[in-house]
């Protein structure tokens, strides 16, 4: 690895911890209450806990399905950490504080070093980023897999490489994983 790679490897690890840092910050100690769109999370986790699978041909409850990856994602965490609201807070919060480091990765591929750092920055410290992750709702989710798709599909058409396989495959995943999380990921 040479130096400009190690440098730039340093600072994307410095933009995640110190955005993981801004989004965890109060989240155990003040935990707010749940508002609306959060209470209705944790109760589809909560049925995906108490169903697992069968949430999908089950006449008895109602799943929703526009956010399939958000709710087992939440329904995952409440499995391991038990139920409560930071809890439910929590894999958004790491989504979220992955949303510079692709934000750097997409605009270094498709601008310069200069705009790449710039965006990562500004991402790690947006009010609304802050707060779209630190709740239970699948926003950052949609948002990381939105910008991972866009990467890997302009990686493909990059006509001066050939594409890999693994970035067909990758980019198979993300587009599954974006449609699972909210069906407008289509558009």
């Amino acid at each position: 690895m040479n130096k400009k790679k190690l440098w730039i490897f340093i600072f994307l690890i410095g933009v995640f911890i110190i955005s993981l840092l801004y989004r965890l910050r109060g989240l155990v100690s003040i935990n707010p209450p749940f508002w609306v769109d959060e209470i209705f999370t944790a109760s589809q986790a909560n049925v995906v806990l108490q169903y697992g699978l069968n949430v999908f041909n089950n006449t008895k409850v109602y799943f929703e399905y526009h956010n399939i990856t958000t709710h087992f994602l939440v329904a995952l965490f409440f499995k391991i950490f038990g139920k409560s609201e930071w809890v439910a807070r929590l894999p958004f919060v790491i989504i979220g504080s992955f949303v510079p480091v692709m934000a750097f990765i997409f605009s270094r591929f498709i601008f310069n070093l200069p705009t790449s750092i710039v965006s990562s920055i500004l991402i790690s410290f947006a009010y609304i980023e802050i707060t779209w992750s630190r709740q239970a709702r699948g926003y950052v989710l949609q948002q990381l897999l939105i910008l991972m798709a866009l990467y890997l599909y302009f990686k493909i058409i990059d006509y001066k490489k050939k594409p890999i396989v693994w970035q067909y495959l990758l980019f198979i995943i993300t587009i599954f994983l974006g449609v699972l999380t909210h069906t407008m990921f289509y558009l």
